[in-house]
């Protein structure tokens, strides 16, 4: 019973990362041939943006590129962000916080807005698809933390 509090299954009952073919084929295409090749930096970037926000942040950043290799397959996202979320739960201990998610999505949104497209449209889809992933990594590694304070709470007891 002990072992069965240490590991903390994958739930498969998160939602899936809904997110419309339009603004899928968008964040695939402008990943690498708008983001990366205007700003390669741009992890490195809001890392260090978020690190003048919130000193105790470094692991959230990690993510996002981790998503881009997964080919946005919303299985394999939802299991690295579920992944990331225990490994913040953590780091709780020195002053890791759940916000700091929303920290490092203002922060990513700010590059985000400057980036030249040739195309407005495809600008605006280009930053919702990059919203709604990353409210899908937050909600998945938030959902991690939460498990591993109740697992905590009972390992306690």
């Amino acid at each position: 019973m002990q072992d069965e509090q240490k590991v903390i299954l994958f739930p498969r009952f998160l939602q899936s990362l809904e997110m419309s073919k339009k603004c899928r084929d968008t964040l695939r295409m402008h990943f690498r041939k708008t983001l990366l090749e205007q700003r390669p930096d741009v992890f490195h970037k809001v890392m260090l943006m978020c690190m003048q926000s919130s000193p105790k942040m470094n692991e959230v950043i990690a993510c996002q590129m981790y998503c881009y290799q997964l080919h946005l397959d919303g299985a394999k996202v939802a299991e690295r962000a579920f992944r990331l979320g225990e490994i913040h739960f953590k780091y709780a201990q020195y002053g890791m916080k759940p916000h700091f998610l929303d920290i490092f999505a203002l922060h990513m949104e700010t590059i985000l807005r400057g980036l030249k497209f040739s195309n407005d449209d495809e600008k605006q889809i280009f930053i919702l698809a990059f919203r709604q992933l990353n409210a899908f990594i937050a909600e998945t590694m938030s959902l991690a933390y939460s498990k591993c304070q109740q697992r905590a709470m009972i390992a306690r007891r």
